[in-house]
């Protein structure tokens, strides 16, 4: 199974919160057979969010979590029609959510995490992102170079 496909990409959807943002990217990953418990995800992810926010800056936040919720390692990319605001002090248009097994978890998770990181801090892939029309360009940003 694929880390990302297209059914894992909503593009200029309305949500107004981080709680509806964290619902959406359940709904997707429950809509592809990907959660064990969406009550537990949810949990491993507000948990995470309690230790330091997931808002990394430049308009985009990566909640994620280990969690014993989840059938197989997800990446759900949104891009939000308008910002939300995600922390006390940060605001978001995409979001990528990380779901990883707990169970075999190891260092996954964090290698996710630093490849977006990478392409984040990328001016012409943030801006592809913004632009991006179609949920397969999207797709051939997050795993291309």
């Amino acid at each position: 199974m694929e880390l990302i496909d297209e059914s894992l990409i909503a593009l200029d959807i309305e949500l107004n919160s981080k709680d509806e943002v964290i619902k959406y990217i359940c709904d997707l990953m429950e809509a592809n057979g990907r959660l064990l418990s969406r009550d537990v995800y949810v949990h491993d992810v507000y948990e995470r969010e309690k230790i330091y926010s997931t808002a990394v800056g430049l308009s985009f936040a990566i909640p994620h979590a280990k969690s014993r919720g989840v059938k197989s390692n997800s990446l759900v990319f949104i891009r939000l029609k308008n910002e939300i605001e995600w922390s006390q002090d940060e605001k978001v248009k995409c979001v990528f959510g990380i779901a990883v097994p707990f169970e075999n978890a190891g260092n996954e998770h964090l290698d996710i995490l630093a490849m977006l990181a990478r392409k984040i801090v990328n001016d012409e892939f943030r801006q592809s992102l913004f632009m991006s029309k179609s949920k397969r360009n999207c797709l051939d940003l997050i795993y291309g170079s």
